[in-house]
């Protein structure tokens, strides 16, 4: 049986951004004190939360993605009753975005 301890605890980030060399270079940054899983695809990561298949300690993601925003994305795991710590980040600057946000 795998004994996890506190030195051993590593908690898991759920990186999501629609371009992979974003979640890369984040991942590598982080991958040595986090467990990390990444996401181009917001709705993948929508549905692996609310399917309890995941259940990050932090998520880090990106504002502006086509499709499915950060926020939208935000609103829906929130409606499936799952608040996580969020880094929310963006290349634009929207003021009413960031107030959002």
């Amino acid at each position: 049986m795998l004994k996890v301890t506190m030195e051993s605890y590593r908690p898991l980030v759920a990186l999501v951004d629609d371009e992979k060399e974003i979640t890369e270079l984040l991942s590598e940054e982080l991958k040595g004190d986090y467990e990390i899983m990444q996401f181009n695809n917001p709705q993948k990561f929508v549905e692996a939360v609310k399917n309890k298949v995941i259940r990050p300690a932090v998520l880090v993601i990106d504002l502006k993605m086509p499709v499915l925003n950060g926020l939208e994305t935000l609103r829906q795991i929130s409606e499936a009753g799952v608040t996580i710590p969020t880094m929310m980040f963006s290349g634009y600057l929207d003021k009413d975005d960031a107030i959002t946000a």
